[in-house]
């Protein structure tokens, strides 16, 4: 068997690298009636970031920014042909440590090009190694320089007061957070945005349409210490006071367990109009527009000014509302109010400053409404 030889690595990515390590193959001790015939090869084996995958999450106390991306793994012959339909191998070595196998990551077999892809996401500093057949176990016919991960600013982990309930389920994000900072981006109501509101959080007879309403996607902490993207339809020209307002929550670290629209949550109940606000509530759910009736009062008809997309509901299971049909989502928070928890909207506290200095007075001072910001309150 002639002896396979290694090519220059090329390792590319937005992460923090080593200095490349490239080593050769040496012979390999396998017998000629072991495996498939023996050619000459070379292999390649290249580490792409990917922005997409570049804000992981990992549960834990401490929140990590991984270097993810895809490795692709080629393989051709003595001619720089590419060998397709080989089975080739992704290892991964322990902190970059040569020769210090922890797992077979996956088993590939190349394509017609010769090449095999992986989608890649670490949580600590390997190298990854190619392995492919002929090539000897336990040397490297192609290996990646060591791969860092690097913590990212942690966010603050909220820690639940002693005896207090918590949320059974909340709504997933989006998806992490993206760019730098909040990010908060104002357009149109998206086609998909608006089928899923129909019938929902909007119906004909609402007070405001399609035209009058916007769209804005804004980062968010979670009560996790990560960052999400979460969503808020609101009145278009209250948008850019909301976007201002989530952007300030965000500098100032505030936690949010959730922001999604409460369509997903199904109908109001007993055939009033909106979106389930009651489940919305219970999944802990910031939102802003839902054609519905005042909470506790739907007997009057009243509209609530969540119906015009004025309104914000923040975390609404560490604020209740002290409706006039008991407190919802749970009455614990509503007489247990703890400085320190970082979920909780108090008299005083940065998240009635930030609000208000957009436009939004906060419902706690005066309708028993801790969850609840409109520029009526002002």
């Amino acid at each position: 068997m002639r002896v396979p030889t290694v090519r220059t690595l090329t390792l590319l990515g937005a992460a923090s690298v080593l200095t490349s390590l490239v080593g050769a193959a040496l012979p390999s001790t396998a017998h000629a009636d072991s495996g498939p015939p023996a050619v000459e090869t070379s292999s390649r084996l290249v580490v792409t970031g990917s922005p997409a995958s570049g804000a992981a999450v990992k549960p834990g106390p401490q929140v990590w920014r991984s270097f993810g991306g895809v490795a692709t793994l080629t393989l051709t012959d003595d001619k720089g042909a590419p060998v397709p339909g080989a089975r080739v191998t992704l290892q991964v070595l322990d902190r970059g440590t040569i020769g210090t196998l922890v797992i077979n990551a996956a088993t590939l077999v190349t394509g017609t090009d010769g090449t095999a892809r992986i989608a890649i996401n670490p949580w600590s500093p390997v190298t990854y190694r190619m392995a492919y057949a002929g090539s000897p176990g336990l040397l490297t016919p192609s290996r990646s320089a060591a791969v860092l991960v690097t913590p990212a600013t942690p966010g603050v982990r909220v820690g639940a007061p002693v005896g207090s309930p918590q949320p059974s389920a909340i709504g997933a994000p989006l998806g992490h957070g993206a760019g730098t900072g909040a990010a908060a981006v104002i357009t149109a109501i998206p086609n998909a945005v608006w089928a899923s509101m129909v019938g929902y959080t909007w119906r004909p007879g609402c007070p405001v349409g399609r035209s009058q309403l916007a769209y804005i996607l804004v980062n968010y902490w979670g009560f996790d210490g990560n960052r999400y993207r979460g969503e808020l339809v609101v009145a278009k020209n209250r948008a850019a006071a909301f976007a201002r307002a989530f952007t300030g929550l965000y500098d100032a670290h505030f936690p949010i367990r959730s922001m999604v629209r409460p369509d997903r949550w199904g109908r109001s109940p007993n055939g009033w109009p909106g979106a389930d606000d009651y489940s919305s509530m219970a999944h802990d759910n910031t939102y802003a527009f839902n054609c519905r009736y005042v909470v506790g009062a739907e007997g009057s008809h009243l509209l609530s000014p969540h119906a015009y997309g004025i309104a914000v509901d923040i975390n609404t299971w560490e604020n209740p509302d002290a409706a006039a049909n008991g407190t919802h989502p749970d009455s614990w928070f509503f007489h247990h109010r703890v400085p320190w928890y970082g979920g909780e909207i108090l008299k005083g506290s940065t998240v009635v400053r930030i609000m208000r200095a957009a436009g939004f007075g906060w419902g706690g001072t005066s309708i028993g409404d801790l969850q609840h910001f409109d520029p009526v309150l002002l």
